[in-house]
């Protein structure tokens, strides 16, 4: 018994001995984790204009930017916005032990979301003749990153180069259309095109429209025919338009009740059940290229 029990103390005490032995080696020899790489990357879109980040592990503040065939310091933050002097040419980043992959810089592209116009110009693209229009150039990206020069058009044939446009005669029913050009160093010149303006005449009202067969300066009577009189424009219009409107207390602008473009409509005859309410007579010119204009008499009350 006493043999055996000193066979299992002499192998308790040996195999704690490799355990001690074990414990002390790697209190002398800790391993170390292998350190980092360190290395950079370059994100963003290379354009001048576009602004790029570099990234570079283990982290640190001291970021530099060079071309790839220089060690001249172009930029020393981990952003930057490309200057037109990179157009063209390899750039990276990075420390002093660790450079990102080259990239080319691109040209800054421009993007126009909103179309030029022409102030002057009214909503339905319509200018009169004579009249000054001013280029707007309309919306672009970059914002305030381009220079804008314009180039006025009748059709294929340039009529002006400048900020300000007055039509003339031989615009007369034409299509004016202005195009704009956006431009800056080291960016990809683009177009840009309004909607086709327009040119109208105007006319001019000579004599206001008015009403004859009034029993009084501003008095009508049911039976008596009223007719459209003295009314003049100036072109003279090729075509009319006749509209007879009766006012009350419940329709203040009015309600036609009589009209149309033949002579015809140049009569009205108030009824019985006109009685205490107003008409008036409104006239409408035509011609062909010119802005429809109207001319409008006093009211005249049918009693």
């Amino acid at each position: 018994m006493r043999s055996v029990i000193r066979a299992s103390l002499v192998g308790v005490l040996a195999v704690s001995a490799v355990a001690l032995s074990s414990q002390v080696s790697a209190w002398a020899n800790p391993v170390h984790p292998a350190a980092a790489t360190p290395s950079a990357t370059i994100s963003g879109t290379p354009r001048v204009g576009s602004t790029l980040i570099c990234t570079v592990s283990p982290a640190t503040t001291r970021i530099r930017w060079y071309f790839s065939s220089s060690s001249t310091v172009l930029e020393n933050t981990a952003t930057w916005e490309l200057p037109y002097q990179a157009l063209g040419r390899e750039i990276v980043c990075g420390t002093a032990t660790a450079r990102s992959a080259p990239v080319t810089v691109l040209p800054g592209l421009f993007t126009n979301s909103t179309k030029p116009t022409m102030t002057g110009a009214s909503a339905t693209h319509v200018a009169v003749l004579g009249k000054v229009l001013t280029a707007q150039p309309g919306v672009w990206q970059p914002e305030g990153a381009a220079t804008f020069s314009y180039v006025w058009k009748r059709g294929a044939t340039v009529v002006s180069r400048a900020a300000t446009y007055k039509s003339v005669a031989l615009d007369l029913g034409k299509a004016l259309v202005l195009t704009t050009t956006a431009t800056r160093l080291g960016f990809t010149t683009l177009h840009a095109s309004s909607l086709p303006v327009t040119v109208k005449g105007a006319f001019t009202v000579l004599a206001p429209a008015s009403m004859a067969g009034l029993t009084g300066p501003t008095q009508a009577s049911p039976g008596k025919a009223l007719t459209a009189s003295t009314f003049s424009f100036s072109p003279t219009p090729t075509s009319y338009k006749y509209v007879w409107s009766l006012i009350d207390s419940s329709h203040l602008n009015g309600v036609v009740v009589w009209s149309g473009t033949t002579a015809a409509y140049a009569t009205y005859t108030p009824r019985a059940a006109d009685r205490g309410k107003l008409v008036k007579l409104t006239v409408y010119a035509y011609k062909a290229n010119y802005v429809t204009k109207s001319s409008t008499s006093a009211r005249a009350g049918i009693s």
